[in-house]
Order: structure tokens, then sequence, then C-alpha cells
């Protein structure tokens, strides 16, 4: 039998599986020159050998066949790694009585395919599922195109668009001096190969023995031992070179053609990662940033708070938020259009940012409002400072689709220094809370103001709080229910004669706990957006308790305050008629007050609302008339129909001159346009006694009467139709 094998010896070599026969004893008679190939070793080696000794002990599969096999007596198959020799060997074992034969298949090349393709389509699929970090990500693909290419050195730089540099970002097998001349390589000729590959957008292949080979990095090479490089650009899908994967092999021939498509593969899946990164970035900057202005939003804004206080608390610095509302901005919107406005808070944004320090945070939160963090501050007095700087620059005038604008902001600045052990999440929240306060008491005394947060400031804003959250279960109830609100009329009258001629109306609150006054409860309704449903329940009741009066016999006309968010209302003068309907009540019975703080808002839809309403007989006064920015060019727009004297001026009557000159002045006013003119607030025979010398026809008072409801108004009138006190000499 072996002399018929060694005939066939020249046909078994050309076969590329490998063939062994054994005797009885499992000694070798027989291999082919595949076989020695597989285990590295001669025929003249191999012959004579037991199996034990041809097959090394750790291959634990086949040892574990090969039993099987002599037990059963019937071929096996099986495929084992040999850690030995470092090969993956499929081997079929055919046992009998005399001679035994095994065949054996080198599969390492297609099991490290195998494999090299399943670690591809992990990291695809970690990439596309976006549950690996870039760096992960890249650090598996460099480790791949090392297993790839056995013994190789594989590194991947990332393009990084700020400073047009290549940053080493994932390497395998390279030491620390290849890793630190790499750390960051120009694009272009003078980053080498990888500089070349991200430059033409092409693969790189340069050898040791090339002319100028490895350029300024030869000396490295040489000292590394490289033979070759390979580099390979990592294209994103919009054609832009994102990084480049580079490999580095001891020999001079480069990876074969089919390496070469695996690595292509792997730098397929690294541009991949890079457009996922670019893409999540992309989303995370959007959720972080306002879309208008590109400034921060208030998510991001919060994070950076807490870190200003994690290093303040360490530092021992104070940490301020300034909180920039601006004034009036609808008003832009109305007359100008929305696109203005955006560009007014896109100029904004910009002068905000000129104005704030290096590297405090410009904030947009929506809306009017913006918002600066200040760092590392000494005291209060330094955001103060800030704040200051920051209103003059954004209230510079500008010119925005040609009208010139004067942009108005009110400011609250609120620090803070925070302690080691506080909650800075918390801490976040409430610097911006109270910075909100601030700004809001800004607002509240004057447009264009700084105010510094004080306790006293939360203590007001709780209650005003707590005022909004009753006062809106006080407009659920009926008018006059316990613990609603209730409509009180103060008559007016015949300044000469005492004769009564009108009513005012004016909301009275009696919360069960206290009495609220209007002073309180009325700017809480004004800033909250409830002044609409209370303005709609006082002018409802008005109408129907005058009708109530009218047809008792009393000749009278109801007064009723309406706020600039009523008139500005679509809706509002269908509510009047409504009102007026409801109540049978003509509109010449009906007068509206507005004060004269809504002129400013200066809007078309106001006068065209106010022309609608004059066109129904109902009278319209200016409110406080001198106390806000009266000026003829409004009385002379505005259909108006009445004057009303704040009680400021009336009280000075008879002891300062000034007061008594703006009161005449407001008389001789009234009687040039033809308008009438009622003094608010007379107390005392005196201050009626000038009234009389000024002119003023109508007045209103407790010197007359006071507000009371609709019954006791009743009663009194029918009783008494005149009002009018004894007279009463200046002295």
């Amino acid at each position: 039998m072996t002399g018929e094998l060694e005939r066939l010896q020249p046909a078994m070599d050309a076969v590329t599986d490998g063939v062994a026969v054994f005797d009885g004893d499992w000694r070798v008679v027989f291999v082919n020159a595949s076989l020695c190939a597989i285990f590295g070793r001669t025929p003249e080696e191999s012959l004579g050998l037991l199996l034990e000794e041809l097959v090394p002990p750790d291959a634990e599969r086949f040892w574990e066949a090969h039993h099987r096999a002599v037990a059963t007596g019937e071929p096996t198959e099986t495929e084992a790694y040999y850690p030995r020799i470092g090969r993956w060997l499929e081997s079929r074992i055919f046992p009998s009585g005399g001679q035994h034969a095994i065949l054996t298949r080198d599969t390492t090349a297609a099991r490290r395919t195998a494999d090299l393709l399943a670690g591809q389509a992990t990291l695809l699929s970690a990439v596309v599922a976006a549950a690996t970090p870039l760096e992960e990500t890249l650090d598996g693909v460099a480790e791949l195109a090392v297993r790839t290419l056995a013994g190789a050195i594989a590194m991947v730089w990332v393009l990084d668009e700020d400073t047009g540099l290549l940053h080493l970002v994932a390497s395998e097998g390279a030491e620390d001096e290849m890793r630190r001349a790499a750390a960051r390589l120009p694009v272009g000729p003078d980053g080498g190969a990888v500089g070349r590959a991200a430059e033409l957008g092409a693969p790189v292949q340069v050898r040791r023995s090339d002319p100028g080979g490895f350029g300024r990095f030869a000396e490295l090479a040489a000292r590394v031992g490289i033979g070759t490089a390979w580099c390979q650009p990592l294209d994103r899908r919009d054609g832009t070179v994102g990084g480049v994967l580079c490999c580095y092999q001891l020999h001079e021939e480069g990876p074969t053609s089919d390496e070469q498509r695996h690595l292509v593969l792997l730098a397929e899946v690294a541009a991949l990662a890079l457009d996922r990164d670019r893409l999540d970035r992309s989303q995370r900057e959007r959720a972080l940033h306002d879309p208008l202005t590109g400034l921060p939003n208030r998510a991001l804004l919060q994070d950076r708070t807490e870190l200003a206080l994690e290093s303040a608390a360490r530092s021992g610095y104070s940490v301020g938020l300034v909180f920039c509302d601006v004034d009036r901005l609808k008003p832009v919107n109305d007359q100008l259009g929305h696109v203005v406005g955006d560009e007014l808070l896109v100029a904004l944004g910009r002068r905000l940012r000129a104005a704030a320090r290096a590297g405090d945070t410009v904030a947009r939160l929506g809306g009017d409002e913006f918002v600066v963090l200040c760092q590392e501050l000494r005291s209060p007095d330094e955001a103060v400072v800030v704040a200051k700087r920051l209103l003059a620059a954004a209230t510079a005038p500008l010119v925005l689709q040609g009208a010139e604008l004067r942009p108005s902001l009110s400011l609250g600045v609120a620090t803070t220094r925070p302690s080691r052990d506080q909650d800075r999440a918390a801490a976040a929240r409430d610097l911006l809370r109270d910075a909100d306060t601030a700004m809001y008491q800004a607002k509240r005394d004057d447009h264009g103001r700084v105010r510094l947060f004080a306790q006293a400031m939360r203590a007001a804003e709780e209650r005003r709080w707590q005022l909004e959250q009753a006062l809106r279960t006080a407009l659920d109830r009926p008018n006059g229910s316990p613990g609603g609100l209730r409509v009180h009329y103060q008559p007016q009258v015949d300044v000469a004669q005492g004769r009564v001629v009108g009513l005012e109306a004016l909301v009275r609150w009696s919360d069960p706990a206290d009495p609220v006054p209007p002073s309180e409860f009325v700017p809480v309704a004004e800033a909250t957006g409830l002044v609409g449903r209370l303005g709609h329940q006082v002018l409802h009741v008005a109408c129907q308790d005058t009708a109530r009066l009218v047809r008792a016999g009393l000749d009278l006309r109801v007064s009723v305050n309406v706020s600039a968010r009523q008139l500005l209302d679509p809706g509002f003068v269908g509510e009047v008629d409504e009102a007026l309907a409801a109540a049978e009540l003509p509109g010449g019975r009906l007068c509206l007050e507005v004060t004269e703080s809504v002129l400013v808002e200066d809007a078309p839809e106001l006068l065209g609302t106010l022309d609608l309403v004059r066109s129904r007989g109902i009278g319209i006064a200016i409110d406080d008339i001198g106390t806000g920015y009266s000026s003829l060019r409004y009385l002379k727009r505005l259909p108006v129909t009445e004057l009303k004297v704040d009680t400021s001026f009336v009280a000075g009557l008879g002891a300062s001159a000034e007061d008594e000159a703006i009161v005449g002045a407001v008389v001789g006013l009234g009687s040039a346009l033809g308008l009438e003119v009622v003094a608010e607030g007379v107390e005392t025979p005196a201050q009626r006694a000038t009234l009389l010398e000024l002119g003023c026809p109508l007045a209103q008072g407790w010197l007359f009467a006071p507000a009371m409801e609709v019954g006791a108004l009743e009663r009194l009138l029918l009783e008494r139709p005149v009002l009018a006190p004894e007279p009463a000499g200046r002295g």
C-alpha cells in the first residue's frame, strides 16, 4: 500500500488539501506537500511520527473527534483552532483496521474573513443604532484593520474642521513615539501619506524604497521598522474627507487586493461613524441653542450655571444672572412685522454678547427674554456694573428695514455665593427665579431699569403668586358671592349743583382671609393675562346694574375701566355689543376709561377699536390725565369725549400752586377741545371750592359719596338725587 501511495506522490502533492496516512498504530506512513506546509514540517520529519507527535495536543476539538472516530469506527469531521501553529483546520478522520487516513484543509483565511465581516457588521450595527461613541467605534476599526493585516499597525485620524488639522483618534499596535509624532498632521504633503490621502481624497501607498518615501517621517519609519504605509481617506456622504485610516506593515508589499477590500469596508464604517457623530452633534447643538439667535437656550444655560456654581464653590467667588426682558416688542411685531421683530432680537443678542465679559454666557430663553450668566464675581455690585453695561449697549438706536428703533430693556440681577454641599440644579433654578423676580420689579418700576434682587422681592413675588391663584378662583364665582369679586359704584356729580350725572364702576375683592385692594390685585391680573376675564365680568355687571338704576328712574351713565389687553383683543367690540344688548342699555349710557399709559401702545388696531366703540355712541375717557405720556397728538387722533384729572393733583388743591396750575390746564384743555372734565378723589370742601373757581364741571370722591354696591346706591340716590355738601371757602 505504501508503494502505491509513493507512486501517487506527484498527484497527491498537487492536491490543496493535506493528506496523511497512518498505520494501525497511528504512525505516519505517508504525507503530501500540503500537509507538510500546514504543520511546518518536511516529509522526512513527518514520516514515522505518531499522530500525537504530528498534531499538537492543544487542538482539543480535534482530539475529541479522533477519540470518537476510534470508538465508533465511523468517519468523523471537525474544525478546530490550533494555537501552536495559529491556524484553523478542518479535518476528516477515516479509521480502519489496518490503515487510517486524515484529510486536512486550512480554513484560516475563510475563518478570518468571516471574523472580519462579523466584526464589521457589529461595528456597523453600533453606528447605525448610535449605540457607540465615535472614539470607541474608531478603536474597533483600528483593531479590525490589524486583524486584517497580521502584525500591522493601524491608526485613524479625524479632520478637525476648526483647525484644519488631522487629529489622531485611534491606534492599534503603535508605540508612544509614533503616536506622539502623528498626534496632529496637516492636510497635504507635510502630513506625509496621511496628509496626501486627505488632500487627494484617494488611497495613497508609499514604500520605504520609494524616492522620498516617508518624507520627514523617514527617520521615524526606519527606527520603527515600517516598510510600507497604505492610507485610505474616510469619505463622508457630502463628498468631503472626514479623516484617514492608515495601516503600516513591516514588509513593502502592502495589503493584498482582498485585504484592501476589507480595509475599504472598514474605512466606510469609520466614515459612516463620522457622519453619525456630526448628525448627533448637530442635533445636540439644535437641542441646546436658540434657532433664531444661535445663542444657548434654557437647557444649556441651566447646565452652564450648574458648572459655574460648582467652580465658584471651590474658588470662593460668586455667580450672577442678569435677566433681560425686551420692553414693548409686540408693537414692533404688529407695526413693522415679525421679520423686523426677529431681526431686532438677533441684533440684541449680538449686542449683549459683545458687551458681556469674556467667559460669560449670553442665552435666549425664548420670546423677548435673554439671560447673561456672569462667573467669578467678587460682589453683587460687579454684576450690577455688568448689567448697566449690557443695558447701555442694547438700548443704542439701530435701523432695521429702514426703520429707526430705540430698544428698551428691563434688567434683573441676582447673585449667589454657593456652598460646597448645595444641590447645584436647584440652586441654578433658584438663581434664575430670583433674577426673573428682580427683572419684573424693574419693569414695574419703569422700563429701561436695572434692579438687584432682594429677599423682600421674593416674598412679594410669592404673595403675587398666591393672589393669582386666589384671583382665578374668584373669577369663577358669580359677582358678589363670598370670596368673589364685587362691583361698586362711585357717583360722579355736577360740582356746582351736586346733581348725580354718572357712576364709575370700581371692582372690589373681599378675599376670605382679608380684603385685597385693587392696587394689589389689578396689576396681578394685568401681569398674568387675567385682566381680560376681570374686565369682561365688570363690563357685563356694570351694564346690568346701570340698566336697573335707569329703570328705577335715575338718569345715569356708567364709566368702566378697560385695559390695553382688552382693547387689542379683536373680539372686544363684539363683547361690548353683547354686554349692552344683554342689559338692554343704550350705548350712550356707557363710557370706557383708558389710562394714558395705554396710549403708548400706539397700535393701529387700538385706534380702530376706539373708533368702532365711539360709533356706537359710547363715551371714551382718558383716565389719570397728567401722570403718564399725555400729548396733544394723542388727543387729536383719538375719539376722546372726557378727561379725568388724577387724584394726586386734586389732593394738592389749596396747598400746591403747581397742582392747581395742572388742574386748571386740564380744565382749560377740555373746554377748548369740547371735552368733559372729571376731577377724581375730591375729599374736602376746599378742594370742591377750588374746582368751582377753576371751572371744573364734574367730580367724584368721598366728599360726595364713597363707592358702594348697587343696592345701597339705588336707595341713596332715590332719597338724595343731589349730593351737594355745604359750600366752603378756600381758606
